[in-house]
């Protein structure tokens, strides 16, 4: 069973840049980042991210997911969103 991350937390470090932290839930997983109410998915390895737009949104909420190291499966529960 993958856990969901937890304590994540955003902030918006300039206009268009936004920081997210979350602690890992267990060892050897990566992580779906994603935009709340768009269709955008990243993907890392790490328990920090920066999210970059073009342009300038005024605010943005994100939700991260665990992804198995085999990239095979994806948590069901998320953290988040959380919002800058």
């Amino acid at each position: 069973v993958l856990l969901a991350p937890t304590d994540l937390a955003v902030s918006r470090t300039a206009p268009g840049r936004f920081e997210l932290s979350w602690s890992a839930p267990q060892p050897d997983v990566g992580y779906q980042v994603s935009l709340v109410a768009g269709d955008e998915v990243r993907s890392t390895d790490e328990t920090t991210y920066v999210w970059e737009f073009d342009g300038e949104p005024g605010g943005a909420c994100f939700e991260v997911r665990t992804v198995s190291a085999d990239r095979t499966r994806v948590s069901q529960s998320t953290a988040g969103p959380a919002c800058a």
